[in-house]
Parts: C-alpha cells; sequence; structure tokens
C-alpha cells in the first residue's frame, strides 16, 4: 500500500502530497494521521493520509507509526481539505490541520532517561552533569525541563556528551496536547464466593443492580470509604475501570424565553420554501432575508427541528462568540443537550471534548463560530449561517478560508442545504438569491406587534454651530434621560474603545505614534496610559511633548471609555455597562454582563459593534449612534456597506418586543445615501444603487480581487520583493498558456497600515477571474519566488476576496 502523505511544517514552495509505503498489517486509513520520515536527515514529522493506493515501490520511505487508531478526518473533509490548499494558496497540512480542534493534535519530542548501569561506571564527570544524573535516577525529563531545571538545550556541550556516551537515553514521544478527561467506574463481578463483611456484602449486593457505577456515585449511594472498594476489587467481587467523560462548557443564564412560538403566515410561508430547497436536488444554498426582528431565527429553528427529525445533523455558525449563547439557549429549549458549542473562547479541553461529541455522534447540532463549520458530522443535513453579511466568516490567518464557501461545498457534498440569513444580506448573497443561483425566501415585516423604529438623523456640523461641542447632540441627551426616566434601556454605539483616539502637542504638532507601528497611539484613561492597539505597545502618558518639551500634549478624539464618561455626567444616577474588547477580555465575561443587562441591572450599554449584532433585548427602546463618519473614509470599496449594515443592524436593536423603538444617528454627513437607506431600513434601494457601483467599477462579486502581500523587518527588502514578483508575474504571464487571462494588475504600494510589530508592509492587488487557471499562474509564480534566497526573510501572503485591507 501506498500513502499520500500531507506532512507537518513544510515551505509553501515545496509542499505536495508525499508517497510512503505502508508496512504490511499496519493499520492506515485515509484521514488518519501518522509519523512518517522527513527530509535527509530522516527527521520524524506527523502526517495525514489523503490517499491510499496499490501501487508498489520498494523505493519509497515507510511510515514509522500510525498515530490514530481511526481516522480523525472523514473522506468529504479530506477532500475540502484539497480544495483549500488549491484555493487558499496553503500547504495540505496546514488546510487539514484547521479542521481538528487544537485539544487534538499531536506533536513530536523527545524525552531522556537514564542509562544507570553505564551512569554508575561513569567517572570524571562535571558537577552540572553528576546533577543532571542525579536528577534522572528519580525519572525522565524533556527539552522544556532542561531549559526550566538546567538552563540549557539538548544541544548543550556537557549534556550532548552524556547522550553521545550513552548515559543518557534519548526517546522520540508522539504526544497530544491534551489528553482525553476519564473517571473511575467500579462494575461488579457475579458468582464471587469471597467472604465479605456486613458493609462490603451492602455494597455489593448494591453494584449488583446497577453492575457498574461510577466511585464517586457508589460512595454517594452507600456512604463508605474508598478502601471498602478497594477491598472488594482485591476479594474478586469488583474491578476497576475508566470511563471517557466530556468536558461540557459553562452556558450562561437563559436570555430567552423556553415558550416555543408557532410561526405566523409570513414565516411559514418562508420556512415551507426552506424546506422545498432543502428536500429537493436543484438547490443547495438559500438565502433568508428578513427586515430586522422578523423572525428569522424562529424560522431557521423549526427548519432544523424537521432535518434533526429526518435523521440529520445541523451546524449553526453565528459571527461572534457573543452571540453564541443567546443561540445556543434557543436551541436548548428545543433540543436540550444535543447540542456542542465550539469557538475559540472554549478552554482547549472543552472545545476537544464538543468535537468528539460531534464525532461520536452525541451531538446532533454545533453552534459555534467560524471553525464550526468543519464539525465532524456524518450525516449533515443542513448548515446555518446567520447574520451571513459579517466579515468575521473570513479566516485573516492562514488558511485563508471563507467559512462561506465551505458550508457551500459540505452542503452539496451531503445533499443538505446551506442557509444564510441576514437582515443586510451582502451583495454577492443578494445578486446570487436575484440570479437563481441561490434559492430565496423573505420576511418583510416584524414578528407579532413590533414595528421598526423610528429613526433620526442629527446634523452634528449643526450640532457645533448652535454651540454644543460635546459628544452627545442635544437630541440624544433628552432623549437618554427620558428614556432612563421611563425605565427604559438604551443602547449607544461608538465603534472605537479607548478615552480619546489619538494624543498631539498644541504647540509643534507632534502626534504621538506607536514605535513598532505607522498608527497613533489611543489614550486609555482606565489606566492613564496610551496604547497601540495592533501590537499592544503602551507607555505611560506625558503632557511633556518629547520633540519641543513642551507642557503642550492634549487628547483628542471619541472613544468607548470617554463617552461612557459622558454618559455618567448627563446621568449620574443611570448604572452604565461598557462593552468592548478592554472590558471584556475575561473568559465569559462578555456573556455575564449581558446577562446582566437583560436582568435589568445596567440601564445603558454602550460598546463597539459587539452591541450591534443579533441581540434580542425587549426592553431596549432608543439607540444612539456616535461617529459613524469615521468608518465611511477606510480605504476598502465595502465601506459603504458596511456603514449601511451596522447601522441597520444597531437600528435594529430597538423596539423588538411590545414597546416601541427610536434610534438617534449623529453624523457630520447626514445627507449621506448610505446612512439615509441605513435610516429607512431600505435594503433593496441600498443594494440597486451598491449593485450599480460594483459593476461599473467591477469590483466584487463582477470580479475577483486577489490580494499579495509582504511583509518583513527591512523596509528596502519588503519593498524589492513586492517588485520581484511582479517581474515574476509578468515573464509568467507571457507563457501563452496565461496570455488570455483577464487581469487587471496594480503596481505594488504600500499597504494602509504601513508598518507594525516592526514590519514593514507592501500590497499588490490583482482584479480577476479566481479558476484554476489563474491560482495556477500565481502559485506558480509564489512558488518561484519564495524560492528567491535574496527575500527568505520576507513574508509572503496571498488573499483571495479579503474581507478587509492588507
Amino acid at each position: 500500500m501506498i500513502a499520500q502523505v500531507a506532512v507537518e511544517k513544510t515551505a509553501y514552495f515545496f509542499d505536495k502530497l508525499f508517497s510512503y509505503s505502508v508496512p504490511v498489517g499496519m493499520n492506515v486509513q485515509i484521514g488518519m494521521r501518522v509519523k512518517v520520515p522527513f527530509g535527509r536527515g530522516n527527521s520524524s514529522r506527523i502526517g495525514i493520509v489523503f490517499h491510499l493506493s496499490e501501487t508498489d515501490d520498494s523505493e519509497l520511505k515507510s511510515v514509522l507509526e500510525a498515530v490514530d487508531k481511526a481516522p480523525v478526518l472523514s473522506q468529504e473533509l479530506i477532500q475540502i481539505a484539497e480544495f483549500m490548499a488549491e484555493k487558499y494558496f496553503c500547504t495540505y497540512f496546514e488546510a487539514a490541520k484547521i479542521m481538528l480542534p487544537p485539544g487534538a493534535l499531536f506533536s513530536i519530542k523527545f524525552r531522556y532517561k537514564l542509562n544507570k548501569e553505564k551512569a554508575d561506571e561513569a567517572k570524571g564527570l562535571s558537577e552540572e552533569q553528576n546533577r543532571i544524573i542525579e536528577f534522572l535516577r528519580h525519572g525522565t525529563i524533556d527539552d522544556n525541563g532542561l531549559k526550566k531545571d538546567f538552563g540549557i538545550t539538548p544541544d548543550s556541550g556537557l549534556f550532548a556528551i552524556l547522550v553521545d556516551c550513552g548515559i543518557v537515553v534519548k526517546e522520540e514521544i508522539t504526544s497530544r496536547k491534551v489528553e482525553d478527561a476519564s473517571f473511575k467506574v467500579i462494575s461488579v463481578i457475579d458468582d464471587c464466593n469471597a467472604t465479605l463483611t456486613p458493609k462490603q456484602s451492602d455494597v455489593y449486593d448494591i453494584l449488583k443492580d446497577f453492575r457498574s457505577l461510577s466511585v464517586k456515585e457508589l460512595q454517594y449511594y452507600t456512604g463508605v470509604s474508598v478502601s471498602v472498594l478497594d477491598s472488594l476489587v482485591k476479594k474478586g467481587a469488583a474491578s476497576y475501570s475508566y470511563a471517557e467523560k466530556f468536558r461540557k462548557p459553562k452556558i450562561s443564564a437563559e436570555r430567552v424565553s423556553g415558550k416555543k412560538y408557532a410561526l405566523n403566515p409570513k414565516q411559514h410561508d418562508a420556512y415551507d420554501k426552506l424546506y422545498g430547497y432543502y428536500s429537493g436536488n436543484d438547490i443547495s444554498t438559500a438565502l433568508l432575508y428578513g427586515v430586522t426582528g422578523s423572525g428569522k431565527t424562529s424560522v431557521f429553528v423549526k427548519l432544523a427541528e424537521k432535518v434533526i427529525n429526518e435523521g440529520k445533523n445541523v451546524i449553526v455558525l453565528v459571527p461572534e462568540i457573543s452571540l453564541t449563547a443567546q443561540t445556543v439557549q434557543t436551541f436548548r429549549n428545543i433540543f436540550g443537550d444535543d447540542i456542542a458549542v465550539i469557538h475559540s473562547g472554549l478552554s482547549i479541553g472543552e472545545r476537544y471534548d464538543e468535537w468528539k461529541r460531534c464525532e461520536q455522534g452525541k451531538a446532533k447540532i454545533a453552534i459555534g463560530t467560524r471553525s464550526a463549520v468543519f464539525a465532524p458530522f456524518k450525516n449533515l443535513g443542513l448548515i446555518v449561517l446567520d447574520e451571513e453579511h459579517e466579515r468575521s466568516y473570513k479566516s485573516e490567518n492562514s488558511p485563508r478560508y471563507n467559512a462561506k464557501e465551505i458550508a457551500r461545498i459540505r452542503a452539496r457534498q451531503c445533499g443538505g442545504l446551506c442557509l444564510f440569513c441576514s437582515a443586510t444580506p451582502s451583495v454577492d448573497s443578494y445578486l446570487n438569491a436575484q440570479k437563481g443561483v441561490f434559492g430565496f425566501a423573505s420576511i418583510e415585516e416584524r414578528f407579532g406587534n413590533a414595528v421598526l423604529p423610528q429613526v433620526e438623523i442629527i446634523d452634528m456640523l449643526e450640532e457645533a454651530r448652535g454651540g454644543n461641542t460635546s459628544e452627545l447632540s442635544v437630541t440624544t441627551q433628552n432623549s437618554l434621560r427620558d428614556n432612563f426616566i421611563k425605565g427604559k434601556q438604551s443602547i449607544v454605539l461608538l465603534n472605537r474603545r479607548g478615552y480619546h483616539t489619538y494624543v498631539r502637542c498644541t504647540e509643534c504638532r507632534e502626534v504621538r505614534t506607536c514605535p513598532n507601528c505607522s498608527i497613533s497611539l489611543t489614550y486609555h484613561s482606565a489606566n492613564n496610559r496610551l496604547m497601540c492597539h495592533y501590537c499592544g505597545y503602551s507607555e505611560a502618558f506625558s503632557n511633556i511633548c518629547p520633540v519641543c518639551s513642551l507642557p503642550a500634549v492634549s487628547s483628542y478624539g471619541l472613544g468607548t471609555q470617554r463617552a461612557e464618561e459622558a454618559i455618567l455626567q448627563l446621568l449620574p444616577e443611570a448604572k452604565v455597562l461598557r462593552i468592548d474588547s478592554d472590558s471584556v477580555s475575561e473568559k465569559n465575561s462578555l456573556d455575564r454582563k449581558l446577562d446582566e443587562f437583560a436582568e435589568g441591572k445596567y440601564d445603558i450599554m454602550i460598546g463597539t459593534q459587539m452591541v450591534a449584532k443579533g441581540l434580542n433585548f425587549e426592553n431596549v427602546t432608543l439607540v444612539c449612534v456616535l461617529n459613524i463618519d469615521q468608518m465611511m473614509y477606510n480605504d476598502d470599496f465595502r465601506s459603504g456597506e458596511r456603514v449601511f449594515d451596522l447601522l441597520t443592524q444597531v437600528v435594529g436593536r430597538a423596539g423588538r418586543g411590545k414597546y416601541p423603538g427610536k434610534a438617534l444617528i449623529q453624523s457630520e454627513q447626514p445627507e449621506n445615501v448610505y446612512i439615509s437607506f441605513a435610516a429607512a431600513q431600505n435594503y433593496k434601494e441600498f443594494f440597486s444603487l451598491e449593485n450599480n457601483y460594483r459593476k461599473s467599477l467591477l469590483y466584487p462579486p463582477y470580479a475577483d480581487i486577489l490580494s499579495v502581500g509582504w511583509s518583513s523587518e527591512s523596509e528596502s527588502a519588503t519593498r524589492n520583493a513586492a517588485f520581484a514578483f511582479l517581474d515574476i508575474l509578468r515573464k509568467n504571464l507571457a507563457d501563452d498558456r496565461y496570455g488570455s487571462l483577464p487581469l487587471r494588475v496594480f503596481s505594488p504600494v504600500q499597504a494602509g497600515l504601513y508598518k507594525t510589530a516592526n514590519k514593514y508592509r507592501y500590497k499588490l492587488l490583482i482584479k480577476c477571474k479566481n479558476n484554476r487557471l489563474f491560482r495556477e499562474l500565481i502559485s506558480l509564480t509564489a512558488k518561484e519566488f519564495l524560492g528567491m534566497k535574496d527575500f527568505s526573510r520576507v513574508s509572503l501572503f496571498i488573499d483571495s476576496n479579503p474581507e478587509s485591507s492588507f
């Protein structure tokens, strides 16, 4: 047997599936991990088997060991990994590895033990060598232990001599990042003839009834000590074993009602359409569009219930960890504990065990963020992507995959349905629905008696001309005050954390910037420090300018900390909750704070965009948006769409229950068309405008964009690398094979954030048709570039249809 293996730690420019012979009798299957020799030195590496064939080749190296007893990736997921390696310009192993939870990953390490016979005979050793030998007489040590306990590496002279002489034996071990959790079980052994004490006899009788119990359970039922159980085992009346247990993540207190609502006629029409797509063979992806508060969640929950009743599994993706708890509770009200939660906020052990529950069929539904799209269900029927317009479904690290694309492929493979849901669908998705590529269902009205909030756009330039220089307009101040007096809650959106967004000397005009990045430092009042939100650099705030030495440094701009202070000055008796990455960095703190807001412990919640998405609080009747203008001027053709999405979503948080809602949008450009469309909740007019703009300028979905980026600590090397890549691309385009490709290649330029973490960055953009031939061209160019020794210290990034600028 020949195994085609994706091997870890290979460079992209020579990566491929490597062939190894499988020793006779070794159990190796597609999707299993194996240990293989690699390179001239035959160092051991972990690999994943992608293909098996029966071609005999005695010249091949052999697989050393099967790491797994059974496949950890299905053939379906292996096929997707091959697609990802080709589509996203990553190695095969990177594509497969991203599908596994961190706790399931294996690594090869070295362990050292003592050869006591040779150690006893050794003479002339140094004091340090004798100290190492004495340590090893009581156990083993690994590379980390050597560094921690002795301050040396395995290559250190004194230690290397011990290994070379055979006094210390070097062993190679394969270890997993986290072990399976287990508990101790005691089971009865029938026909025991041993003489038992009265207490032992009572315990034995209980065991005969239950056959086996956990040790803790049996102690609880009988009140006996563990020594009684040990005696039963010694006398042959019982036996110990270990059973697997799962580390389950803690889900916050319930934030939604357990009552099941019947679908209204509009929802039922949408459900019937979607179930028709699911049960048919023509459509594998559908879009559910509905205004905010229309009850889209109820529709896809009903559809999921139908799919599960038919014996299939369901994956539900949400864009943010903050939305996971609410979604889990919605499903848990119906499906109980048949739910697995998968996201990076869990501990390594919890995430690994939730993955195992899916793999073993102990969970029917997986709910989580982007990575949950790889949940290892064997009988998948439905994949739901809630808030499908969100950019977080696209990975910004290699492999730079899009969960929306992977979900569509998985749905096609399993003959199920991929369902996109949003009140502000991406232009790409809505266009596909209009063209009939996607199925389409819509809900144009809010659920029940709820109505869309009244929206007012406030001109902040007029406020300034009227003498109000506050962060809050007069209307905003009065509305917050009135809402507080009425006992209702408010949400304030400001998509910029910190206190002030930059500091500047009023004399020499010098702006304090990060020494590692080409970005201004943000002032944080909580610790009185200037901080970089990119590399983490911070320094104590001082009003002395480091350039002119005058005490003239002041802070400017508006962040969530400053807005929180302004609201407290306005309403000192109000309880204000701030939600941003500074305030919810601890595990489970975001869920806990949202629970407290839902319980009415806070009157006003101010935060970044995490407060704008998918949250449902019946008592929220006022939404205020501050400083939305800053989002209009990003170097991103999607800026208008981002503003429309964010405003529409956050405005939709108001008046979702029986109380009418109101929304206020503060802007210095109130006539902006995107703001106007969002205020009117008019998606169709927005789509018409944006679609025409994309079409005329040849932006996605009418063309693909490939972003190629370079970074290094050398400014000149980064620039030279970018133009060297361009030269290689020009040369390859001279080949007749690629000459007919429709391309628009833009010359390399400095990235928008030119320097970050002491690395300079360049980017090159290509408008293209991203087909297999085009990717072959780019892969060929990238591999030739990566083989150039002159640029060995320059990192290369390739991103297909990026969601943000490099």
